[in-house]
């Protein structure tokens, strides 16, 4: 799957605050890898994780994604 077409399903996936306040990309094992920027949006990807899942996979195929994993950006210097 392309980058863009991550992005895109990401964006109509979680809506815009959420896509604002992450970014995405897709591992080469069908992780999609989420950064957040910062503990309280990591804190809600993960508590909507399922959900995302299922509607992530509803839209780019059953199989292109295995899981999400997600992360904090590390605070700027």
């Amino acid at each position: 799957m392309s980058a863009g077409k991550l992005r895109l399903a990401w964006r109509v996936t979680v809506g815009a605050a959420m896509d604002r306040a992450t970014s995405v990309s897709l591992a080469d094992n069908g992780c999609v890898e989420v950064t957040a920027v910062d503990v309280a949006w990591r804190r809600e990807v993960r508590r909507s994780q399922a959900e995302i899942l299922a509607r992530l996979r509803d839209l780019v195929g059953e199989n292109a994604v295995e899981k999400i994993r997600v992360v904090t950006r590390p605070p700027r210097p």
